[in-house]
């Protein structure tokens, strides 16, 4: 690979990176584009602009970037679950949660970021893209089926519901990571997750 092409991507990644703590941090809205620049060392303040395109190309590179091993885990959980029965509610809850909730660590921002960014209302996103993303596809099929009878806009609020809830508590938990000596585990947070969350998607 040529040198301009490596640092290319290496100026691209350092940028996803800083905008994904930044936007963690401080919010979607109140984060400049040249802040995320200057704090990548780029000289070019309309670095962004050049590699993402706006604000929005950028906070949806960032989902791209880290949903891919999320979505791989979901797929792998799918496979697990036993076989000759329909998936509960609590299985559906646990495959959408348990690789967001592996993701946290001491270190990490992307549960807050993502929690922000899909509660941005000047965001034109939705919580993944299922039509690239088979696990997820595989959590918003079997909501459908789960509440199979309801009026399409329920079975909407219902997803959405479990989506923003899910990753607002997540962000909760890996902010604790940095700030708590009162850690829960992942297996503690993912199984009070379930027993919340499954009732609120079923009832």
């Amino acid at each position: 690979m040529a040198s301009t092409e490596r640092d290319r991507i290496d100026a691209r990644r350092r940028m996803i990176e800083v905008a994904e703590r930044l936007f963690a941090e401080r919010g979607i809205a109140s984060v400049a584009m040249r802040v995320v620049a200057t704090e990548s060392g780029q000289r070019n303040h309309s670095a962004v602009q050049y590699h993402f395109g706006s604000r929005d190309g950028l906070v949806a590179a960032i989902i791209a970037e880290r949903s891919r091993p999320i979505d791989v885990r979901r797929v792998e959980l799918v496979a697990d679950l036993p076989a000759g029965r329909s998936p509960t509610a609590a299985d559906v809850v646990r495959v959408f949660a348990l690789p967001l909730a592996e993701a946290a660590d001491d270190h990490g921002h992307y549960l807050r970021f993502l929690a922000n960014a899909t509660a941005e209302p000047d965001l034109d996103l939705e919580h993944g893209h299922p039509h690239d993303q088979p696990g997820l596809a595989w959590v918003h099929r079997e909501v459908t089926r789960l509440l199979r009878g309801a009026a399409p806009v329920v079975v909407r609020r219902r997803s959405r519901w479990l989506a923003t809830t899910t990753l607002r508590l997540l962000a909760d938990h890996e902010r604790t990571l940095t700030t708590s000596r009162d850690r829960a585990s992942v297996e503690e947070v993912v199984d009070d997750l379930v027993t919340m969350l499954a009732p609120l998607l079923r009832a």
